[in-house]
């Protein structure tokens, strides 16, 4: 889905489980979880800072 501007052409209809990353309970259920979360995917901690209402909300749209 990569583009000559380095982006998803398909950003917009993305699946849910794109939608929510890396706000998933799996991800966020502790320190060590959110570390290894970080790790494997090196954006996750990086970026825009969301608000907990934020994460809350993506949370409840997808249980992982």
């Amino acid at each position: 889905f990569g583009t000559d501007k380095r982006g998803c052409s398909v950003y917009h209809a993305r699946p849910i489980q794109c939608r929510t990353w890396p706000f998933w309970d799996s991800n966020l259920k502790n320190e060590k979880s959110w570390e290894a979360t970080c790790k494997e995917c090196p954006g996750s901690g990086t970026g825009k800072v969301y608000r907990l209402e934020e994460i809350e909300g993506q949370r409840k749209q997808m249980k992982i």
